[in-house]
């Protein structure tokens, strides 16, 4: 047989019925459980002395509980039809599953400990196991923990790699919603005369080298004696000095802020451990065409003979 609309989902159902006679409730009188579960007053028939009573007037149901204004005496002739069963409700059931494509909320929304799922594989999510602490999750790894007393420092935001022998030290896996972000190097070391150390970011994995670093290097020996090289028109990496020596040992401390998309603005010094009566500061800024993930850090000539770096993010 042909129809119009959506395809019934129960066809031909017979009505459900529950016989309440001599039952006496709990609270006495008023209370009552029901056989299944139930939406709203309309979804039921309630009959007293085979008197159908009013929806939400002389009764109200919540799930399987069906409450009473008026007493109902054990003599009373009591029964319930669930013609919501058969004809569709007009409100989902508070125990059942409820599955949608979107929805809106007038009230609180309670999910009672559970995780709130953000991906489709279910590793990003904000969850509230404990009571009081909240942790977000991203790619299965707690980024940030808040409690009553605040917002913990991330988890797991730092990347150390020792430098390589031959190559690039390089340092990755930043997210791209860190803001700020500091790259600091220990006794990082070139094994050549001339090993200037060129600091470069990464984005999508790759170095940026075209001319968007403009920085201004300032170098101190003494205080009548600052030298100032001036990088304003950009280069193609932060360049920091070195001495005509192998024994150079390079401290660097640069942090770069994440003023916008895509711009950042940095500032840092740098030690020389072999070198200690210099003191150099760097500021300047950055565009890229994403975020920065990662830095790629390579001597001017040669490889590195020792040293490393480590990134923290927030």
């Amino acid at each position: 047989m042909a129809y119009i609309g959506n395809i019934p989902a129960t066809q031909f159902a017979s009505l459900d019925y529950q016989d309440l006679t001599g039952v006496t409730g709990s609270p006495s009188k008023r209370g009552f459980t029901l056989d299944n579960t139930v939406g709203s007053a309309n979804d039921i028939e309630v009959f007293v002395n085979n008197v159908r009573q009013e929806p939400s007037v002389a009764y109200t149901v919540s799930g399987t509980t069906l409450t009473m204004t008026g007493d109902v005496e054990t003599t009373d002739d009591f029964y319930v039809v669930f013609q919501g069963k058969s004809i569709g409700t007009a409100s989902h059931p508070a125990g059942n599953a409820l599955e949608a494509t979107s929805g809106t909320f007038t009230g609180d929304v309670d999910i009672n400990g559970n995780n709130l799922i953000l991906d489709a594989d279910a590793d990003s999510k904000i969850e509230a196991s404990t009571d009081d602490t909240i942790n977000i999750i991203s790619g299965g790894t707690t980024i940030a923990t808040a409690t009553s007393g605040g917002l913990e420092t991330p988890k797991n935001c730092t990347a150390t790699v020792t430098a390589p022998t031959s190559g690039s030290l390089v340092l990755s896996g930043i997210p791209d919603w860190a803001n700020k972000i500091t790259l600091v190097t220990s006794s990082l070391s070139p094994d050549t005369l001339n090993g200037m150390v060129r600091i470069r970011v990464t984005v999508g994995g790759s170095a940026v080298t075209t001319s968007v670093y403009k920085y201004t290097e300032a170098r101190w020996q003494d205080s009548g004696s600052a030298d100032i090289e001036n990088n304003g028109s950009g280069i193609n990496y932060i360049e920091t000095v070195n001495f005509t020596s192998t024994a150079n040992l390079h401290d660097y401390m640069l942090t770069f802020y994440r003023v916008s998309d895509y711009i950042y603005k940095f500032q840092g010094s740098q030690f020389n451990g072999h070198f200690s009566n210099y003191y150099i500061a760097y500021a300047g800024t950055i565009t890229t065409s994403a975020a920065i993930d990662g830095f790629d850090i390579v001597p001017a000539t040669g490889n590195f003979s020792g040293g490393g770096a480590r990134a923290f993010w927030e």
